[in-house]
């Protein structure tokens, strides 16, 4: 008898889906973003790769951040002279949300900022970079500068605080 009850149990729970193993992926959430690059610290050179850094502020469930370029919105052709900016580049920063945020404590800044790699824009001039910031769902606009050729760095602004609010 009991080993019946055991097996069927096992059925059970087998069948409802709860055999003791995680689930291969968590549901994903935009993080809090502290800091971005802005075209006084990010100038980058054109068709070339670009490490844009973004420092984030996951709260305790949050693990494994990715980021996707998306420069469908930036122009390939000439572009205007700053101020004038040539396009769009948005950045779709995700986290994996495992578990809900009452289980642990608030947010923390990470010291090493996210990197998104992605290819810079052919044609040179300034471009927005436009991500989420998850904390206020408000939408966070920085500029990045691409040029012919030449010195190219890309850092955080005010790079070192790992304070959150920025945003």
């Amino acid at each position: 008898m009991r080993t019946t009850t055991a097996l069927l149990v096992a059925a059970l729970a087998a069948a409802a889906g709860l055999t003791g193993c995680p689930s291969d992926t968590c549901p994903l959430e935009t993080p809090q973003v502290n800091a971005m690059p802005d075209e006084t610290t990010c100038v980058q050179d054109a068709g070339l790769p670009v490490g844009y850094p973004v420092q984030l502020c996951p709260t305790c469930n949050q693990t494994g951040a990715t980021c996707v370029a998306d420069l469908s919105a930036a122009r390939a052709a000439t572009c205007p002279a700053p101020p004038a900016t040539c396009g769009d580049i948005f950045l779709d920063v995700k986290v994996e949300a495992c578990t809900d945020t009452t289980s642990c404590g608030g947010t923390a800044c990470n010291l090493n900022p996210l990197t998104c790699s992605f290819t810079a824009p052919s044609a040179a001039g300034r471009y927005n970079v436009i991500t989420v910031n998850g904390l206020t769902g408000a939408t966070i606009t920085t500029q990045m500068d691409v040029i012919p050729s030449g010195p190219e760095f890309c850092e955080l602004a005010g790079a070192g605080s790992a304070s959150p609010g920025a945003y």
